[in-house]
């Protein structure tokens, strides 16, 4: 009992750690994010704390949805087990956007922006495997969780995810269209 509590307190701090700082890169993102006027509500979202420079209202909306992303898991494990394959093949398609860019220029001939360091001449083989790695793993993510597959243990993730995509797509035309401004337009000899 002693090393399984001992055991159970070092994975709670980690775990505690890990939320502390995915709350802040999430927040810090929302952040900057509504400073390029790119969410609805960016005014409201994009405030900094005058006393304590910390984007405030960006922190509260990411621990908002964080907790009611968590009190999911109590009404139904099924729709948790979404949300799971949801982040993963969520993140996955992230990883495989600029990786796919970056082989495409490479196999192109195309010149890479100056960067400090470099894979090489291995480049080209290590992106290559990296996208076929995440593409493998984001097919599996898509996989129900057991047989026979029914209504009720589907793994949803696939049509969610292709609906957040749309949802994201009609709010970038009808909001971020007109209210969006890229970062890269404030970067020097950018500037429009």
């Amino acid at each position: 009992k002693a090393v399984a509590t001992a055991l159970t307190i070092i994975l709670f701090i980690l775990i505690f750690s890990g939320n502390i700082t995915a709350l802040a890169t999430t927040s810090r993102e929302v952040f900057a994010f509504s400073r390029d006027k790119g969410f609805p509500f960016s005014k409201w979202l994009g405030k900094i704390h005058q006393k304590r420079s910390i984007p405030s209202n960006a922190v509260y909306a990411s621990a908002f949805f964080s907790a009611v992303l968590c009190v999911i898991n109590i009404g139904s494990t099924i729709a948790f087990d979404i949300i799971v394959s949801l982040t993963m093949l969520a993140l996955l398609s992230t990883y495989m956007l600029p990786i796919g860019c970056i082989c495409l220029k490479r196999i192109r001939g195309e010149p890479l922006p100056p960067a400090r360091w470099s894979l090489g001449r291995y480049a080209l083989a290590i992106n290559s495997f990296a996208f076929l790695y995440c593409t493998f793993a984001a097919v599996f993510s898509c996989f129900p969780g057991s047989l026979p597959v029914g209504t009720s243990n589907a793994n949803w993730a696939p049509a969610v995810w292709a609906g957040v995509i749309l949802f994201s797509v009609a709010s970038f035309f009808l909001h971020g269209n007109r209210h969006y401004t890229a970062p890269v337009v404030f970067v020097e000899g950018k500037k429009i």
